[in-house]
C-alpha cells in the first residue's frame, strides 16, 4: 500500500480537489479505505475529495467512515458490483 499513500500524499501536496476513480476495483481492504479517509482529513479548507466506486468498495468506505468526512463526495458507478 505504499503506492496508495504516496499517490495521496502527492495529491495533497499539489493542491486542488482530489478525484479518485475506483470504478474497476472490486475489492478494497480497510487499510486502503482508512488511507483515503486520512487523506480526506488532511485536506485544506475549500478542497474536496470526489470518489467514484462500485457498491462493494462503497461498503468498505462506509465501514471506516470515509463518507462522514465533510470534504468527501462519493458517487456510485453504474453497472459496477
Amino acid at each position: 500500500m505504499p503506492e496508495l499513500n504516496q499517490a495521496l500524499a502527492e495529491a495533497l501536496r499539489l493542491g486542488g480537489d482530489i478525484h479518485v476513480n475506483l470504478t474497476h476495483l472490486t475489492f478494497m481492504d480497510a487499510a486502503a479505505a482508512a488511507a483515503l479517509g486520512q487523506a480526506a482529513l488532511s485536506l485544506q479548507p475549500g478542497r474536496a475529495m470526489a470518489i467514484v466506486c462500485g457498491r462493494a468498495v462503497r461498503k468498505v468506505l462506509d465501514l471506516v467512515g470515509v463518507p462522514d468526512q465533510p470534504a468527501v463526495r462519493i458517487r456510485l458507478a453504474h453497472g459496477r458490483p
